[in-house]
């Protein structure tokens, strides 16, 4: 169980290392060019916060049954696929915006 909960706070921990090199690697004005479009990262950042919040939860109660387990997987999993559509969507709209001009 404590092994579970190490794993789950150690992965909180890497998605906000993240948050912060985003604004370090890109610069401060770069990052906050990329919050403000769309709302995706947010959004994004949003979903990680809870699912990891979510995990870490289950990993340090005594008893959480298996369906409990595979909801929360099904959870990351729709996470992972909307994610990556919304972020092609925007990509897609970006390019004919671009092609437009």
């Amino acid at each position: 169980m404590l092994s579970r909960a190490v794993t789950a706070a150690a992965g909180l921990a890497a998605v906000l290392l993240m948050l912060l090199a985003v604004h370090w690697w890109y610069g401060a004005a770069l990052a906050r060019r990329m919050f403000g479009y769309a709302r995706l990262i947010p959004g994004q950042l949003l979903a990680v916060s809870l699912l990891a919040a979510a995990t870490l939860a289950f990993s340090v109660r005594p008893h959480t049954t298996t369906w409990q387990w595979g909801a929360l997987a099904l959870a990351h999993l729709f996470w992972t696929i909307l994610g990556w559509c919304a972020a092609l969507a925007f990509a897609w709209r970006l390019q004919a915006r671009r092609a437009v001009r």
